[in-house]
Formats: C-alpha cells, structure tokens, sequence
C-alpha cells in the first residue's frame, strides 16, 4: 500500500466516491431494465398474420398455416398467441397440429375451427401431441354434423374434434364450445406405446414360483401366501431407450382387465448391472406407473397371490404380464367448455389419468351409439385418477359411462340421462349429485355396480329408476376392500329396481310429489330411511329401523335374479314403524314383520297372490276410530302358516282385529 498524506486523500475521494455511485445506478437501472425486459418477453402475445401464414379461405392452406404460425411463435418464446377472431375451414384429411410445445396459451379469441363437410368416416380438427403446460382457450372447435355427406352407412364415430395423445401433461382447456361432430367431441388415448418388441418385457408364467424376495436385502424368502419371479427383467431399456424413468406392470392387450392373475398388487426389487440389490418398491398396482431408481438395470417381481396361474398369453411364452411404457395424458383440465351437438361422444377419455372435468354444460348428445356426453371406456383400467364435478347434463341420450378405471369421483353435477358405472370401475366416489327426469324416451335409468370400496351418497333422484349391484366379479386387490358406504340419498318419484344381497342401503328418504300416480319400487335391504310414498312394489325388500307412511298398498313380491347376485323370496319390517296402508303380499314366498308399529295399517294376503308364510311376531297394531280396515286380513287359501305371537293390538275402530276371507277359494 502507498501511503499518501491525509488532505490528498480527502481531495480525491470525492472523485472516487462519485464514480462508484455512478457504477452502483447504472447497475440497478441495468439490472431493473433487464428485469422489465425479461418481464416483457415472458409474457409477450403473438397474434396470429393471417397473410404472412397464407391462412385464407383454403381449408388445406388454413391447417398447414395455422400449425405453422404455431409452432414458429412456441419456438420464438411466445408466450401467448392469439387469433383474429373469424371462421376458419380447417382440411378433412389433414388438421392443425399443436405438439412439442410448452407453456403457451394458445387463445382462439372467439374464433372458430370448422372441419370442412365432407363424407369421411375418420378425421380431426385439432392433434395434440407431447405438450407441457399449453392452455387452449376461448373458441370454438365445430365438426360437420349438418352438412356431412353420409353416403357411406358405415359409422362416423371416428371423425373428432380434438384429439389429445401421447406426452400432453398438465394442459388446460377453458371457455371452449365443442360442437356438431359427427363422431367424439374430444378423446383422449392411452398414449402412444414405446415397445421396441414385446420380447423380453413379458413376465411368463413359466418364470413364476412360490416364495417372496425380501425387501429389505432382495434375498429369496419362503412365503406361500405369494410368488416370484425366477428370472429378473430388463428395466435398463426404460432408462436408455425411452428416456423413462417409469414403467407400467400390466397385462394391455384387448380388454385388459388382468384375466391371468387374481391380484393387481405387486413389488419390485431392483439391482444394478453387477446384480447387487438397490431397493424396493412395494405394494405397487398394474396399470399404474412404477417409478426406477437410477442405476437400476434388472428387476424382480413379488406378486401379492398365492396361487400360480393356470393360464396366460400363448403368442409371448405364457405371458400373464408385461413392462410397458405409455407417454400417458396427464394432468389436464376441462373447465368452463360447452359440449354440443355431437352425434357419438361429447367425450370420450381412453386413457390417461388425473383429469379434472369441472365446471361444463354437456348437451344434446347421441344419436349414434356409445351416444353418451362422457365415455370413460376404450382405455379401461390405464384411465385412473378422475374427477367429473360441477358440470350441467341436458338433453342427452347418456350422460356418463364408465366401463373402468381406478378413484374415478363424479361430484355435484346435475344429470339429466342414464348414467352407467360397470363394477370393473375400482374405488369410485358418487356424491352430491342431482339426477333430473329427462323428456328424451327411455332416460330412466341408473345402474351402479361396484367390487371395491365405493361411495354412493347425498344423491337426489327425480323420476328415475336405480339399481347398485355388486356381481361378485373377481377380487382385485385386499387394499381397495370390498365395502359400498351408501347412504343420505333422496329419492323423488323414484325407485330402486335391484339390489344385490350383499348392498345396504342407509339413511335415505322416499317421498312422492307433483301429483305423482306411478308406483314405487323398492329392493334390497333399507335402514334407517323414511318412506312416504303412495302405491308401491316391494320386489324382496328388508326395511330396518324406519318409518313407512303409505297412501295405498305395499304390494309384496319375491325377487330373483341369480346374473345379478340376487335371491330375495321374503319381504320383512323389522323395528319400522309403519301408517295409513296395507301390506299385501302377492308373489312372495314369505312376509315377516317384527318388532313394528302399525298405525292403521291392514297386514293382507291377497286372494290372487301366491301362497305365503306369514310371521308377525312382537308388533304393536294401532287401529284409530277413522281406520276402515282390520289390520289382519287373510285369504285362508293363500296361506301356508301363520304365525302370531307376542303382539299389541290396540283396536279403536269397529272393525274385527282378524278378518277371513275367501276360506273356500
């Protein structure tokens, strides 16, 4: 250091003092100047140059410039592009591709795409493939329902509106109008399958024996509840060649549904290229993906059943499995969009998992079969994770399918047309949802069949006819358990046709209004639940612990359909207080009513019915002055026994407690 007398340093520092201010402020305006530059260029709009992309009247100009304009402002750092707001003809045999694209919001800004009409039985408007994070908003995607040439009578089902393929993660679709396709409005698929071959992947039924791997240490283990693989596969591929880091464990030819193995619950152990053991992953499901650590090159496999399978897949050595890889959809949201006029599907989801459907008005739907606004069905057990909630149905043939798929929650939606969940749907949820009558001929039905945990309540129903069934289908795994919680539901001039011995149905309430003449139809077993209902149908219906208010007779039958799991010959009231009515029994095998209350109510064996045993054990009988009718009535020929034992009979009116009749018919 160079020593200087104090006033020359005083003299200078002024100078030094200004300069480094001078540097400080250009470096914060810099840095600020950078900052709003940055700002700027994140959030900077192309709208689309109709001339400069020859974008005109031409549909096959219209879908080559548009997917050029596109692509040209995703890859200049756009990240909103707009279009002017016009009708835009989009190529039959072509469609506007929107892929390998991330984080732009693509804004119709009101404009519509419009196939140009034409007599294809398979088109697109709008491909998406391999997008992350793309918001397609505010427009108008419009098939060519009215003027399409169906000269070929073969079916239009495969012309669609947008199609959503492989590697579209996290994507949002909002304030869309899908309309007037002659096939699906939007589908998703599965994804697209990376497979070099399936030779190798395949987990074979001969590489399968008894035992376990510890997971722990990867050692063998003696476990009979459960079976190995004996040779380990190769999960390096996924890693190399797909540039994955998961794999799917799943059986995905045809109809899937795991027909070789008895479980979906399996682990996975994984080692190095040396063979020395990693880790495990366990409790793991098919058609779910598995995760691989890096480093991991082989693989064993623990699945959770004790029996070897008998069968598997002849052309790939026996296979009961494979390792796959599918680019599946993932993470999209539907919100906000109108689905109209489209002839097949408003949508049809073929795949992909955690979707969020919210918020959207599905309508007059179906004149051509699956004729539904949602289809939840061609990628059956590879759909998982979706929520349909607050959407409006109207004016639809069907409202909703689902054929498969693992927490499917349908939610505060309001329905209109025949819903229809198949048992191979695992853990779903069906709450707080409103079913209306609808106008369209044979919009009745409700059919809901279950094998797994599932939740049906705080559902109200108009006019509509229900029937939960569990068919005994095949377990699936001990973890998703086998219990339905159905319960808190309001039925309005509305019955439950069928119900499967092993379903109960809680906490609910019957009631009739506007004049309603129709009868009610009951089933299954009923607790807890009040009933005020006119004229109805007892078709092998237990009712617990309730309160029954009639306006006519409960007329009771048995019901038997073994395809359904069903074998109910006897009617009962068990705990129930029952009024102002008649019990008669028709075509049932036997009726019990026990520990009851009966207020003004008769207890009758019709002339015309069946002949019954009768057992009313415990009740109290309440007949008032008004009643007109003697609360036991038999028709002698009509019985088998009677038993009547333990019972109260307060009788006010001047009718006789026991009325025979008809003892010579």
């Amino acid at each position: 250091m160079i020593y200087k007398p104090f006033s020359t340093i005083k003299s200078e520092y002024p100078k030094k003092s200004l300069r480094v201010l001078g540097i400080f402020i250009s470096l914060l305006l810099t840095l600020f100047f950078s900052e709003v530059c940055l700002a700027n260029e994140a959030n900077k709009t192309y709208e689309i140059n109709l001339e400069k992309w020859k974008i005109d009247a031409d549909p096959i100009n219209n879908a080559v410039g548009i997917t050029n304009a596109l692509n040209w402002a995703a890859e200049e750092g756009y990240s909103t592009i707009k279009f002017p707001a016009k009708e835009y003809l989009i190529d039959e045999n072509s469609c506007v591709e929107i892929k390998d694209m991330s984080n732009v919001t693509i804004d119709l800004n009101g404009a519509t795409l419009k196939l140009n009409p034409n007599a294809l039985l398979k088109s697109k408007i709008i491909h998406m493939q391999r997008c992350v994070n793309v918001n397609l908003i505010n427009g108008t995607i419009a098939g060519d329902i009215n003027e399409h040439d169906y000269s070929n009578p073969t079916t239009t089902e495969g012309n669609i509106g947008l199609l959503i393929d492989e590697g579209v993660l996290n994507c949002n679709f909002q304030g869309l109008t899908i309309r007037d396709s002659t096939g699906w409005g939007v589908t998703t698929g599965k994804g697209k399958e990376f497979h070099q071959s399936r030779s190798g992947t395949e987990i074979s039924k001969n590489n399968l024996e008894s035992g376990s791997y510890d997971a722990a240490t990867g050692d063998k283990v003696v476990d009979d509840k459960k079976i190995r693989t004996i040779q380990p596969l190769n999960v390096q591929d996924f890693k190399t060649v797909f540039d994955g880091d998961y794999f799917i464990f799943a059986y995905d030819f045809g109809y899937m549904n795991n027909p070789h193995l008895s479980t979906r619950e399996f682990t996975a152990l994984f080692y190095d290229e040396n063979g020395k053991f990693m880790e495990a992953a366990k409790d793991q499901l098919m058609y779910k993906k598995t995760a691989i650590p890096a480093g991991a090159a082989k693989a064993h496999f623990v699945i959770h059943q004790p029996n070897l399978p008998t069968s598997g897949d002849g052309d790939f050595n026996g296979a009961v499995a494979f390792l796959t890889y599918y680019e599946q959809p993932t993470g999209l949201v539907f919100e906000d969009c109108t689905f109209d006029n489209n002839k097949s599907l408003g949508m049809a989801i073929c795949g992909g998992e955690s979707f969020k459907i919210r918020n959207n008005t599905f309508t007059n739907t179906g004149t051509l079969s699956p004729a539904h606004a949602i289809d939840i069905e061609d990628g059956w057990e590879f759909t998982n994770d979706i929520e349909i909630s607050n959407n409006v149905f109207n004016n639809n043939i069907g409202d909703l399918v689902v054929c498969a798929g693992d927490n499917i929650v349908v939610r505060n939606n309001e329905f209109a047309g025949n819903v229809n969940i198949n048992d191979r749907t695992t853990r779903y949820a069906l709450e707080n949802n409103t079913f209306h009558p609808n106008s369209r001929p044979g919009v009745l039905g409700l059919s809901f069949e279950y094998r797994t945990d599932t939740s049906i309540q705080g559902n109200t129903y108009y006019n509509r006819n229900v029937s939960v069934k569990n068919l005994g289908g095949k377990s699936v795994i001990p973890s998703m358990g086998t219990e339905l919680t159905w319960k808190n539901e309001t039925f309005i001039n509305s019955s439950i046709l069928s119900m499967s011995n092993v379903v109960e149905l809680r906490e609910s309430e019957f009631k009739i209004e506007d004049g309603f003449t129709g009868s009610v139809w009951l089933a299954g077993r009923i607790r807890e639940s009040n009933f005020n209902i006119g004229p109805s149908v007892l078709r092998g219906a237990q009712i617990y612990d309730s309160t029954m208010t009639l306006s006519g007779n409960a007329n009771c039958q048995e019901h038997i359909n073994p395809s359904d799991n069903i074998e109910d010959r006897n009617v009962g009231f068990y705990g129930t207080t029952i009024k102002n009515g008649g019990i008669a029994t028709i075509n049932n095998e036997s009726l019990t009513i026990k520990d009851c209350i009966l207020q003004d109510t008769a207890v009758i064996t019709a002339t015309w019915g069946g002949k019954v045993d009768v057992l009313l054990e415990n009740n109290q009988f309440e007949q008032s002055q008004a009643t007109d009718k003697a609360p036991i009535q038999l028709s002698a020929g009509r019985i088998k026994t009677f038993e009547f034992f333990g019972n109260k009979v307060i009788n006010e009116s001047k009718k006789p407690v026991f009325h025979l009749y008809d003892t010579v018919y």
